[in-house]
């Protein structure tokens, strides 16, 4: 069995950790290789303890929670929080292109797979839609000049947690129906680190507990994808 390797695409010190986190601990646990990529430095997060570079306090946070997950490699492509755009698209693709690819030289016989979030941001910020398309440009980009690169799986929320679009922050839409979700994870066996690992993030706790406490009220701990699928 060849070895798996994820990359992991982000906007936010936090967005892996309090997305995808199991499903990367869970591929941890059976072997494989985690590296992740950070657009920015969260300093638009929130800032109960008053930092006065909230930047870099989160970056830290993020590297202690990449320690935690147990990543290879953590990237940092030091762009402003809040701040993403079309004028930047072609340079952050671009950044990460370089990356991608040069895990896939280091890794030729392995099967990698790009992880990020839903198109629709999930929240609806549009950082993380930004790095939602990055994601699905680099893997069209790239995935014909390296075979290694089988998959850009974006994690999602399902319509049972998010019925109806909500309006509370910017727009966000209703969860992604039974049908349009390709993956569901079981990450009941690590759902005690996934916390941890959201824990570690201390300057955003109050969003950690929130989603924590989310999670805990659900009968099953779960963790949801579909599959980018190039028109």
């Amino acid at each position: 069995m060849k070895k798996k390797v994820f990359i992991g695409i982000f906007a936010h010190p936090d967005d892996e950790s309090f997305g995808p986190s199991g499903t990367l601990a869970l591929q941890i646990r059976d072997g494989a290789d985690v590296y992740l990529i950070l657009a920015t430095d969260g300093s638009g997060g929130n800032n109960p303890d008053k930092h006065t570079s909230l930047g870099a306090v989160r970056l830290k946070e993020w590297q202690a929670a990449g320690t935690l997950l147990g990543v290879k490699q953590q990237f940092h492509l030091n762009y402003e929080d809040g701040k993403l755009s079309n004028d930047q698209f072609v340079e952050i693709a671009s950044k990460v292109e370089s990356i991608v690819a040069a895990i896939c030289v280091n890794e030729p016989e392995c099967e990698i797979t790009l992880i990020s979030m839903d198109q629709n941001g999930i929240s609806g910020h549009i950082d993380h839609i930004v790095m939602s398309f990055v994601s699905c440009f680099v893997y069209v980009k790239l995935a014909e000049q390296y075979p290694q690169i089988k998959q850009l799986w974006l994690a999602c929320i399902p319509e049972n947690m998010l019925p109806t679009p909500d309006t509370s922050f910017v727009y966000r839409s209703k969860g992604r129906s039974p049908s349009e979700i390709d993956l569901s994870v079981d990450i009941s066996s690590v759902f005690e680190l996934k916390k941890k690992i959201m824990r570690a993030h201390a300057s955003q706790r109050d969003d950690a507990e929130m989603i924590i406490q989310r999670m805990e009220s659900l009968p099953s701990k779960t963790e949801n994808f579909y599959f980018f699928k190039p028109n």
